[in-house]
């Protein structure tokens, strides 16, 4: 609910023409979102019909990337908990070293109360003929009442505040201690996908040992990722996205990549001896580098692909789409809105992958763009 109200407010201050195509736009996504889970659903059957490998591959690398967003929300809160709790006893130490000091000036301040004696102050005011002198000594007096009551006042309130303070930090603590046996259980689970992934790589590896069979495996992923961008394309044709932000189009060769690496595969090459080309580029990159959009729109698809692996695709207007396959993590979900630089995964090796990294790849109107054209360096 709080995303379309962002979405709408985005809209009516983009201006009229988009704010008219609000409700379309959301309709479009609502078709899209089925039209990609009934799309899903057909791939599913056909992948389960030859085997259920790629079913158990699909699985275990998204466990792994829900997991690992856990495991990073959980070590986010443990050293925040762990500054509180550093805080609360610097506090702590801070206030026993106050009272420290105050219960001494309270005491120093009760042995000249002693010392001094009420009854001689009342017969030396008593004996004092001067009113000016009376009224001196009477203000001086009050004085000293006022000093100690102060002091006595700070005392208790500091002593208050401690009283506080200790329970908060075994809280805190416990707390703490919680959140590292809950890190410790994810992590252990964690360990228990991967393993599960290896296993099965190990065993599509078996699969596809010959040449023929590879081709028809790397000719069956791209016609699936093909159809799931017909989806897309068809669907969003037409539909525009915010006009507070510069077309992509005129960004052509001053984009940024959305990760730092060394170019791998590039775009038209062949891939793997085969006939296939590469319709994007591999950017090598290691494990948990942090994806960035390669600029501002809304997510159309977040989910795992065969031979893609954990994929995010964003619509950009105007045809334009960026991909990011491959990803270890992802961070953001259908219908969220993107910023030009924001993170929207990590790197990785999901899909079956032997090495980390990010595949990448431009499209207009569905065709393939050259991405060294787009981004600068």
């Amino acid at each position: 609910m709080r995303k379309t109200a962002i979405f709408v407010v985005g809209m009516l201050l983009a201006g009229a023409t988009y704010g008219q195509n609000a409700d379309e736009y959301e309709a479009k996504l609502k078709q899209l979102k089925q039209a990609i889970s009934e799309l899903q659903g057909q791939l599913k059957e056909v992948n389960n019909a030859k085997n259920q490998l790629n079913s158990e591959l699909s699985k275990s690398e998204t466990a792994i990337g829900d997991l690992t967003k856990k495991i990073q929300r959980i070590e986010g809160e443990l050293a925040q908990e762990k500054k509180q709790l550093a805080l609360l006893r610097e506090q702590r130490d801070s206030l026993q070293a106050s009272r420290k000091q105050q219960a001494a000036a309270v005491a120093e301040q009760l042995v000249s109360a002693y010392k001094l004696g009420g009854q001689s102050q009342l017969k030396a005011i008593l004996n004092l003929d001067d009113s000016y002198q009376i009224a001196r000594l009477l203000r001086y007096h009050q004085y000293i009442v006022d000093v100690r009551q102060s002091k006595i006042e700070q005392y208790l309130a500091t002593v208050r505040e401690l009283d506080q303070v200790e329970p908060a930090i075994a809280a805190s603590a416990a707390k703490l201690e919680q959140q590292q046996a809950t890190l410790s259980n994810r992590q252990q689970t964690l360990q228990s996908a991967q393993k599960q992934r290896k296993q099965t790589l190990a065993k599509l590896a078996q699969e596809s040992r010959s040449a023929e069979q590879r081709l028809k495996q790397m000719t069956s992923e791209r016609d699936e990722l093909q159809r799931l961008l017909d989806e897309v394309t068809t669907l969003l044709a037409d539909i525009p996205t915010p006009s507070d932000q510069q077309p992509i189009r005129e960004l052509r060769g001053k984009l940024a990549w959305p990760v730092e690496g060394k170019i791998k595969h590039r775009f038209g090459t062949q891939r793997a001896g085969t006939d296939l080309k590469w319709d994007g580029v591999w950017l090598a990159a290691a494990a948990g580098t942090p994806v960035k959009a390669l600029h501002g729109g809304r997510v159309v698809y977040s989910d795992w692909l065969r031979g893609q692996g954990l994929l995010l695709i964003v619509d950009h207007g105007a045809g334009y789409l960026s991909l990011y396959g491959h990803n270890q993590t992802l961070y953001k979900e259908v219908g969220d809105w993107v910023k030009a630089g924001e993170t929207v995964g990590l790197a990785g090796d999901s899909g079956g992958q032997t090495e980390a990294g990010l595949y990448f790849e431009i499209r207009h109107q569905g065709k393939p763009q050259n991405p060294k054209r787009w981004c600068r360096g």
